[in-house]
């Protein structure tokens, strides 16, 4: 996904995107292809819309992972992508499982600017069977060209590269769906091999809900960085979803809760993230908020947590309407999603510059609010 992080550390005077609700966003990944670069001069772009029809054998589109992707209304965003299964091990869940089902975690700031293609492209049938057409483009050919976006995605905290170093830039092209979805098409270098490959990835939004007692849809984003600890990490909550992700060395610490209705809790099932798209259904919801030890049983005093020179963090959040539900945690770290979840509960208030502190981390509160 992006642009190259910059090489100061100050994030702040990075990410000047303005504040707009209309950025913020619940994106899952449906389906990944990977393709040769460069793709043959004959072969159409995009190519997975065409599969089945399209007489070039590059295998066929899958979804290894869960991943989600939670932006805010400046921009920043957490991408998060659980493996499902991970090869030569016994049965995993990736609720307290092994770090290594942590396929890649990144967070930065998104932006993107508007481009016209014009080449060979147009409507075929997706992996699915179903018809797509490109929006836009009927036919097999449009002179004019297709309208489309060139997006752009920083990583100024990386899974897979050393805290402040710069990561491989991560941009590529946004296709609009006539369904409402949009493929991103792209080429990076595969870390595991070394070689340049292009990919095609399906993404999709989920309406972003208000959940507990308010009728708002919060948005919330804590961040911390201390560069002398090599330690950056980022918890942004939209709405029913949180995650976030901390990197201390050569550590990583992930999670991801949703907040479900109680019959959805009671069920194991996730109420936005589709069954057999995201690998999140089916998981046992192990941990609840008011249930779990990292959040509940251990009081304000003893882990440190305060949001405030006066205030301290609140246990984790849950109301007679539902609960927040974790379903992904790798690694042993503590992140403050539970302050980011309590946002929004009669009586709780947070503003920016709120820091929220555990042991020798410190965690500043970077934007928050909400709307109707």
């Amino acid at each position: 996904m992006g642009h190259q992080t910059p090489e100061h550390d100050d994030y702040s005077t990075f990410n000047t995107s303005p504040s707009n609700v209309n950025n913020a966003s619940i994106s899952v990944r449906d389906y990944i292809l990977y393709l040769p670069y460069p793709m043959p001069r004959d072969g159409p772009v995009p190519y997975s819309t065409h599969i089945p029809s399209d007489p070039l054998d590059y295998g066929s589109p899958g979804e290894p992972t869960s991943t989600l992707v939670l932006t805010s209304p400046r921009n920043t965003f957490v991408d998060l992508r659980i493996l499902k299964t991970v090869p030569n091990t016994g049965p995993q869940t990736p609720n307290g499982g092994p770090i290594n089902m942590l396929d890649w975690g990144f967070s930065g700031c998104s932006w993107s600017e508007p481009k016209r293609v014009v080449g060979l492209f147009g409507s075929g049938k997706g992996p699915d069977g179903q018809r797509r057409k490109i929006k836009g483009r009927f036919g097999d050919g449009n002179p004019a060209g297709v309208a489309i976006r060139h997006a752009h995605w920083s990583h100024w905290v990386d899974s897979r590269v050393a805290v402040g170093a710069v990561a491989p830039v991560d941009e590529g092209d946004l296709w609009p769906m006539d369904d409402g979805r949009e493929l991103e098409v792209g080429h990076a270098k595969n870390p595991f091999t070394g070689k340049e490959v292009n990919h095609e990835e399906m993404w999709r939004n989920v309406a972003i809900l208000p959940c507990g007692p308010t009728q708002h849809k919060i948005y919330t984003v804590l961040r911390i960085q201390n560069d002398t600890l090599l330690t950056r990490g980022v918890v942004i909550r939209i709405g029913q979803f949180c995650q976030g992700i901390l990197k201390v060395g050569q550590q990583v610490c992930v999670e991801r809760w949703e907040y479900m209705a109680s019959n959805e809790v009671k069920d194991g099932l996730c109420s936005t993230m589709q069954a057999g798209q995201d690998g999140v259904n089916g998981i046992p919801p192990t941990a609840h908020a008011g249930q779990d030890g990292v959040y509940s049983t251990v009081s304000a005093a003893q882990n440190g947590i305060n949001t405030g020179p006066t205030h301290q963090a609140p246990p984790a959040p849950s109301s007679q309407l539902g609960e927040w539900t974790r379903t992904v945690r790798l690694g042993d770290m503590f992140l403050p999603c539970a302050v980011a979840m309590k946002v929004g509960e009669p009586g709780i208030e947070s503003r920016v510059g709120d820091v929220v502190t555990y042991g020798d981390l410190r965690w500043v509160v970077e934007e928050c609010g909400g709307w109707m």
